[in-house]
């Protein structure tokens, strides 16, 4: 996620006499990444790509703090004016104007409001207009704006309710039930997903929390009485709900990377102050504060030794107590050899172990200061070798051998998945894209049906099931297809090429059909090829073939006596499966030690398939009258169990 930070905005909070452009490039090395820096509204203002873990990042505050410990490990001077410190101090109401009810305190950890009464709906200061037109936001009145500059400022979001809208003053928080829906802001009638947090009065749903508000409950010109409050809610419900009404909101993203647990209050506080100054009005009732957060006070010891290990390079103590000192970190135990800190609140979700201060420290410290060596890999080239090692041996195969990589959509149409096990998307970009593939071969069918001339494609890629759990089983598969001339012995040799390349040795096929051919690995099921009129294909679990995978060829034992070779044609039906033949007469005897498909015609009217049996004998050289007394016993079972003519060697 992407926010908008304005240098003046930026600069009320940590004061510098930077430029912005050094800000940006000390922000991007060392921070979160600055991707422009625009003139919108009279000021300079940055575009900044916030990491997923740094959701005390969205906010002009987190930014500054940011910023602020940077230029303190510059060596600068810098003051940092915390906004959080500027709240409203004048005594507030008592009065018990709200009924708020919690059914689940999971759902809302902390709620936080104020009923404000005899206020004038009007414009918004100009500082406060001209912040929210820099970050892309329209000012509407005093109320909105409050609640949107907070949010921005903070990270904190804030919403308001016109308090006579409000039946009863009652606000009870609980999860949707199947077919309720709400009418929200923007004057859309939106059908609830189940289990989504609504909050209703004593007749109806009012607001849909963390998304939009009601249309019913709406600040509007004639709005003289408000209920201002701020919130944190179970992120997950937060995120489902969003996506299930394909809506984005920042406050939703906000919700979804979790709220500092003890942010609520005091920036509900601080919005108080900022509407002072451009309304009047009567603080009515008292603070309301239902709060589940339990406050954790969380250690963590950080061990010079191995930050020096670590950054290979030596950073000092003092160094390293004065950066985590300005992240906020509370130096709880300084030690010759180590330092224990106390996490803040703002950084609970992401800093829990040494090795997470580590990474505070040589960020803020510079990349470009720390030594090069990066750490060793300790493994077995034996028994071990990287999955992207074998990716990269599979992929330079097929490419020298004419295959062309493909990356289709995982997301495809309805007519090109198996119902029983396909995923629906609920909220679907379009009617092609509202399943996740359970199979590769109609994208890579489509691809090739765009072609005149004969390809051949591969792709290595995931597709999904429904899995027994929430989230959908995943398999990586290695597939291939093409419509070239004798486009079956083309992938069967492409098959064969593979498994000598990964020195995968005991491979078995099967013809269930005459159609497929299944593929085993010491006889477990790896895949399969599917013959078609115009092409063939075939997939293997790829986790498999890493599985099987051997960095050097087996060596068979040698044997010092001779093996004897000999060939018999025999006479089969057009529709016979070869497979099958062979694994039944390589198994007669275990003196036949392999059995091999030499050769395949058509001979009136019947297929005419010619096998090679390779006889030995380990313990002794095999005789004449043995290889006879086998070759009649082969004889024998093709006629009379198989019910095959042989074409008896003369």
């Amino acid at each position: 996620m992407n926010i908008l930070v304005p240098e003046k905005w930026l600069k009320s909070i940590t004061k510098t006499e930077y430029d912005l452009s050094k800000i940006a490039n000390l922000l991007t090395l060392r921070s979160s990444s600055v991707e422009y820096i625009l003139d919108k509204e009279g000021d300079k203002v940055m575009d900044v790509e916030i990491t997923v873990n740094r959701g005390d990042n969205l906010s002009i505050l987190g930014i500054a703090r940011e910023l602020h410990a940077i230029l303190s490990a510059e060596g600068e001077n810098v003051t940092f004016n915390n906004p959080l410190n500027e709240i409203y101090t004048d005594e507030l109401g008592t009065k018990d104007l709200l009924k708020i009810n919690v059914t689940d305190t999971k759902l809302n950890p902390r709620f936080t409001a104020l009923v404000l009464k005899d206020l004038k709906i009007g414009e918004s200061p100009e500082y406060i207009k001209q912040r929210l037109k820099q970050v892309g936001i329209r000012p509407i009145n005093n109320i909105v704006d409050i609640t949107n500059y907070i949010m921005l400022e903070t990270g904190q979001p804030m919403h308001s309710f016109d308090f006579d809208k409000i039946k009863n003053g009652i606000m009870t928080l609980r999860e949707s039930k199947k077919g309720e829906y709400i009418i929200t802001l923007d004057g859309q009638k939106r059908d609830l997903p189940e289990n989504s947090i609504i909050i209703e009065d004593s007749e109806k749903i009012i607001d849909l929390c963390g998304i939009m508000g009601g249309l019913n409950s709406a600040i509007d010109e004639n709005t003289k009485n408000i209920v201002l409050f701020t919130q944190i809610y179970e992120p997950l419900h937060i995120r489902k709900t969003s996506l299930a009404l394909n809506h984005r909101t920042d406050a939703a993203l906000r919700f979804e990377k979790g709220i500092d647990p003890s942010l609520a209050p005091r920036a509900l506080l601080r919005g108080l102050k900022i509407l002072k100054e451009s309304t009047n009005f009567e603080v009515a009732s008292k603070l309301y504060d239902l709060n589940s957060t339990t406050s954790e006070n969380r250690k963590v010891a950080l061990t010079y030794k191995k930050l020096e290990l670590y950054a290979n390079t030596k950073i000092e103590p003092k160094t390293t107590q004065n950066i985590l000192a300005a992240l906020g970190f509370k130096i709880l135990e300084n030690l010759e050899k180590q330092i224990t800190v106390g996490v803040p609140s703002y950084r609970l979700s992401d800093v829990e172990i040494e090795e997470d201060l580590i990474e505070e420290v040589v960020r803020i410290y510079g990349y470009d200061k720390i030594g090069l060596i990066l750490p060793p890999n300790y493994y077995d080239t034996d028994n071990f070798k990287p999955d992207n090692s074998i990716e990269k041996l599979v992929k330079y195969y097929l490419r020298d051998n004419g295959f062309n990589e493909l990356i289709t959509y995982s997301f495809v149409p309805k007519n090109q998945v198996d119902l029983d096990i396909a995923i629906k998307i609920d909220n679907p970009l379009g009617k092609d894209t509202e399943y996740m593939r359970t199979s590769h071969e109609p994208s890579l069918a489509a691809a090739i049906s765009q072609n005149k001339d004969s390809v051949k494609v591969f792709e290595l890629s995931n597709r999904y099931a429904k899995g027994s759990k929430e989230l959908p089983t995943e398999e990586l598969m290695l597939t291939a297809l093409t419509n070239c001339t004798n486009h079956t012995n083309e992938l069967k040799n492409k098959l064969t090429g593979i498994f000598k390349l990964l020195n995968i040795d005991d491979v078995e096929y099967k013809y269930p059909t005459n159609d497929t051919l299944v593929i085993l690995i010491n006889k477990s099921r790896v895949g399969e090829l599917r013959i078609k009129d115009i092409y063939s294909y075939f997939e293997l679990y790829f986790d498999l073939l890493v599985k099987n995978y051997r960095e050097y060829p087996y060596v068979a034992p040698i044997v010092s006596f001779a093996t004897i070779i000999e060939d018999l044609t025999i006479q089969t039906s057009l529709n016979s499966k070869a497979g099958e033949i062979i694994d039944s007469l390589g198994s007669l005897d275990k003196k036949i030690i392999k059995v091999e498909h030499k050769d395949d015609f058509v001979k009136s009217g019947k297929r005419a398939l010619t096998l090679s049996f390779y006889y030995q004998d380990n313990t002794k050289n095999i005789t004449d009258t043995e290889v006879q007394k086998l070759r009649n016993n082969l004889i024998n079972f093709i006629e009379n169990d198989l019910k095959y003519k042989v074409d008896r060697p003369s």
